[in-house]
């Protein structure tokens, strides 16, 4: 998976293995990913939230949307991929992981084509 190696690039640690060694970071990390500028009434860029077990391994990924609109728009979960027990969800219906496959690759490149183009703010925490 593409997605993996821009955990490499965000710059908050030296090399993809010091990551891990950071005693903070020995029960896996959170990262999200922002568009300050997103909003029910705009739109932009979709929050991404990417957890990671201890050692680097995907536990999911989740891409956020709006769904409503005006003070009755609420932030949702539109697509998770959860590797951890193989089980992809749009819009809350249920699906095996594979059945997601094609629509995580559109998605990934998108993604990676955002996370280039500098849209996204990050932050990292601990598990």
């Amino acid at each position: 998976m593409k997605v993996v190696l821009i955990l490499y690039y965000l710059g908050v640690v030296e090399g993809w293995q010091g990551f891990w060694k950071n005693p903070r970071f020995t029960r896996g990390a959170m990262i999200n990913f922002r568009d300050p500028a997103y909003s029910a009434e705009d739109g932009g860029y979709h929050p991404v939230e990417i957890a990671l077990n201890g050692v680097g391994r995907l536990y999911y990924i989740t891409d956020f949307a709006y769904v409503g609109t005006g003070g009755c728009a609420e932030l949702v979960k539109e697509l998770d991929f959860d590797f951890d027990i193989g089980l992809f969800q749009q819009f809350a219906m249920e699906y095996p992981i594979a059945t997601g496959r094609m629509l995580y690759q559109i998605w990934e490149n998108n993604f990676i084509s955002y996370y280039e183009m500098g849209v996204y703010q990050v932050s990292l925490k601990a598990l």
